[in-house]
């Protein structure tokens, strides 16, 4: 996860019950809203096929793969 020193504020437009099922999945795993959707995210980006390391941009395996 990244640090709170390198979060940044953000503005999404969510469907409210996607925000609220959001909020309630936060709470029940202990995070706030921004912790758990990062995680999502991450995890969704993986899935996706992307890679990347703490601290570094996003990359995709294609271009990866490509530039081997």
């Amino acid at each position: 996860m990244s640090h709170d020193s390198d979060r940044q504020p953000k503005t999404i437009r969510l469907d409210d019950r996607i925000h609220h099922q959001a909020r309630v999945a936060a709470v029940t795993a202990r995070k706030n809203v921004g912790e758990w959707m990062e995680e999502a995210i991450r995890e969704k980006l993986r899935r996706d096929g992307h890679n990347f390391a703490e601290g570094d941009q996003l990359t995709s395996l294609k271009t990866q793969r490509s530039t081997e």
